[in-house]
């Protein structure tokens, strides 16, 4: 009995391993419309049983034999013996060698060598995992949802950092100084180092020289709730004073608080905003949490502030950040404030711009 169970086992892993080759040969396919439609028949085909497919595990089996069996009194059954393989290259497109056999009483013999091997017990009907394998696989039948796609490319884009947060720590001396984002870097380049024998960490947005511009009465908030804590490099200027835009150095990133207020983009600080936007090739993070107050066309001039000008056909040139739902006493960086993706915005709105 004991035998008989390690057999079995036997059996099952081999199964289990011609499953696993089957669905990773399908993973590393090239897929193209004529196999797409050729699986998808085959899996039709084995659901309505006129196609069957075993596994014999019994014996080492590298016999070819085809039997072509037909309403015939005189050639009831038809082999076909030699070195082919039941591939499209191995029926016609390389140099084997079959002979066809019909006289009656060998392929009598023929047939019963195979049916002796088709009724085995340690041939294993394997029908059903090859459909759940095609329905699973890039040729089903029922589209795979977008979102469902882009989660298996997140998931193996971010495969190395989630291996790096996983296998590092940071040292105790740091205690809680570093955010959370920053203990995520110094964890992944850590990785980084101990695989490839080095590692950068990139300056992020709070180390960029920022130029704040918030209403009035947002100024003090600025300077002394954030900037002497998280934007060391940053200048704040009231809208009330744009006016000194022209005379201001290039900073590399604007935030733009409130931004819901330029809407007009024929006022005079919304064109000084927009000028020195446009001279210094800045990066740009709108912040509001009413992006628009009547129309859509509020939200398009205040994505028009940042764009290139003359860019109204395409996509545009300067990457915008537009957080929604931000008040002004939320961090910009804070959790739960979702940006929206610029691109997405100057679609639906290119017509207002």
């Amino acid at each position: 009995m004991p035998l008989i169970n390690w057999y079995l086992q036997t059996a099952i892993q081999f199964k289990k391993k011609l499953a696993a080759e089957f669905r990773e040969q399908l993973a590393q396919t090239i897929p193209t419309n004529q196999q797409e439609a050729t699986l998808r028949r085959l899996a039709q085909q084995l659901r309505e049983k006129k196609v069957i497919v075993k596994l014999f595990l019994r014996t080492p089996l590298h016999a070819k034999l085809y039997l072509l069996f037909r309403d015939d009194k005189f050639t009831p059954v038809i082999g076909y013996l030699g070195s082919s393989n039941l591939t499209y290259a191995g029926l016609s497109g390389q140099g084997e060698l079959n002979v066809d056999v019909i006289e009656g009483d060998a392929c009598q013999k023929l047939a019963a060598w195979f049916e002796a091997r088709w009724q085995d017990r340690w041939c294993l009907d394997i029908s059903a995992q090859i459909i759940e394998i095609i329905e699973q696989s890039w040729a089903r039948d029922e589209l795979i949802p977008p979102y469902h796609i882009y989660l298996k490319m997140a998931y193996h884009l971010s495969q190395e950092a989630r291996a790096g947060l996983n296998e590092f720590t940071v040292p105790r001396e740091f205690g809680n100084k570093l955010f959370d984002y920053q203990a995520a870097a110094v964890r992944l380049a850590a990785r980084h180092l101990n695989q490839r024998g080095g590692a950068k960490i990139f300056e992020n947005v709070y180390r960029l020289e920022t130029l704040i511009i918030c209403p009035k009465n947002l100024v003090d908030m600025w300077k002394s709730g954030y900037c002497d804590k998280y934007l060391k490099m940053a200048t704040v200027l009231s809208v009330t004073m744009v006016k000194k835009l022209a005379e201001l150095k290039r900073y590399q990133l604007v935030i733009i608080d409130e931004s819901h207020n330029l809407r007009n983009r024929d006022g005079q600080r919304y064109k000084a905003i927009r000028d020195y936007i446009d001279r210094n090739d800045c990066k740009v993070v709108l912040l509001s949490a009413t992006p628009y107050n009547k129309t859509y066309l509020d939200l398009a001039n205040q994505l028009n502030a940042t764009f290139v000008k003359g860019n109204h056909k395409g996509l545009p040139l300067r990457r915008t950040a537009f957080y929604v739902g931000a008040t002004t006493r939320d961090c910009p960086y804070a959790n739960g404030i979702e940006p929206i993706n610029y691109g997405y915005l100057f679609q639906k709105i290119k017509n207002s711009v």
